[in-house]
This record gives structure tokens, C-alpha cells and sequence, in this order.
């Protein structure tokens, strides 16, 4: 009797551990993927770096969650027309749905957002 109530609450711990950890993990991708962003399209700049190539850039690398639940938006849309020193800030966005619904009773959306100078 009494392992079986340790059990479910030890169950229940673990998968609230499980959808808070995700979340965690998601946010530290934004955060690690905005800086990564912003680093690939400042040094692009020149090149014609674009919204689209930097998003699929991001999304080349996000291990363990859903490209589709990523949005990246770069400002300005278009480094093209840039000159070194114009500012490039990118924002990456995830949208965390609950694993297990015991963490976490609603989806909830993680962002962060990185800004640097075109350098070539």
C-alpha cells in the first residue's frame, strides 16, 4: 500500500520534472539560436542574408523540438542593401505545448531575441 503511493506521486514528480525540463530546453535553444542567428546573418550581411535563410539556418539546428513551432523574424528582412556597422537583431520564438500536461497545464510561448552590427 504504502509503495504504491509513493510510486504515483514519485510518477507524477518525475513527468512534471520531464515538462518543465522542456521547457527549460527550449527556452535555452532560443536563447543559444538567437545569438547563433545574428552572428551567421551579420557575418552574411554582404552576401544578401535573408529571413528565410537565416530561419532555415535555426532550424537546421533545432535538436528535440518541432521546426514548425519555431518562428524567426530578422530585422530588417533583407541585409542586401546593408553596410558594415547597420544593425541586424533576430528573435527566435518557440511555442512549448505540455508533454504530459502535469508541469505545464498550457502551451506557453519562449522567446529570445539577439542583435549585433553587420561586420562583412
Amino acid at each position: 500500500m504504502e509503495s504504491a503511493l509513493t510510486l504515483t506521486a514519485f510518477i507524477l514528480l518525475m513527468f512534471g520534472l520531464l515538462d518543465f525540463g522542456y521547457a527549460v530546453y527550449a527556452y535555452d535553444f532560443c536563447s543559444y539560436a538567437a545569438r547563433v542567428a545574428t552572428r551567421y546573418a551579420s557575418v552574411n550581411g554582404n552576401a544578401g542574408a535573408t529571413q528565410s535563410t537565416v530561419a532555415n539556418y535555426v532550424k537546421s539546428q533545432a535538436v528535440g523540438l518541432l521546426p514548425n513551432n519555431l518562428t524567426i523574424t530578422m530585422n530588417p528582412t533583407t541585409l542586401s542593401s546593408s553596410t558594415v556597422g547597420d544593425p541586424v537583431t533576430v528573435t527566435v520564438s518557440y511555442n512549448v505545448s505540455p508533454l504530459s500536461g502535469l508541469g505545464l497545464k498550457q502551451a506557453m510561448t519562449v522567446s529570445s531575441t539577439s542583435q549585433l552590427y553587420v561586420v562583412q
